[in-house]
């Protein structure tokens, strides 16, 4: 379950077995704007080429919206 090697985990007897991001989303009170969320992807996946690290141990969440 552990895509990204930046992490460590020392020995211990608790290790994490998965992670959730969440992504929340509210409708506007007003009624002259409207958007709508059409996707979302995780950013961050890939490893950066010069370093062949992660640029961080969490993954980022992109969201797409209509206006």
């Amino acid at each position: 379950m552990n895509r990204n090697t930046n992490v460590y985990y020392p020995p211990t007897d608790y290790r994490p077995q998965a992670r959730f991001d969440r992504l929340y989303y509210r409708l506007s009170t007003q009624t002259t704007i409207h958007f709508q969320p059409v996707y979302f992807e995780l950013e961050g996946l890939e490893k950066l080429p010069s370093i062949k690290r992660y640029c961080s141990d969490h993954w980022a969440i992109q969201a797409y919206f209509d206006i």
